[in-house]
């Protein structure tokens, strides 16, 4: 078990979901960082075109995601989107919470691929 300490990821649940297996560890955090690079610029672009439908998708995709980054900020912000972009409302948070999973995504990620390169 790597002990590195981080400042945007808290890895305690892949820990207990792999039993702290390397291996699995590694292909998780695969799927996740390619699931981040790609699917989070295709959500945010989706939100700013005002396509709620395809925003919520992969919002609602990103909930268990998300668990295994273990970041607060970015897991919180995108859960009120899901729920704001499934039963409506409040749409004026938004902006601000696509701003935070926006603004976290790439210290999330730098934090995801050192980690997945000391496996």
């Amino acid at each position: 078990m790597n002990q590195t300490q981080y400042n945007y990821i808290n890895l305690d649940y892949l820990d207990m979901m792999t039993e702290g297996d390397a291996e699995m560890q590694k292909e998780i955090l695969g799927i996740v960082i390619e699931e981040m690079t790609n699917d989070i610029p295709r959500m945010v672009s989706f939100f700013r075109q005002g396509d709620m439908e395809n925003t919520h998708q992969l919002s609602h995709k990103f909930k268990s995601t998300l668990a295994f980054v273990g970041n607060d900020l970015m897991t919180n912000a995108n859960q009120e989107a899901e729920l704001i972009t499934k039963i409506g409302g409040e749409t004026e948070k938004l902006p601000g919470l696509f701003d935070i999973i926006e603004e976290m995504q790439p210290k999330v990620l730098d934090e995801l691929r050192a980690h997945y390169d000391s496996l």
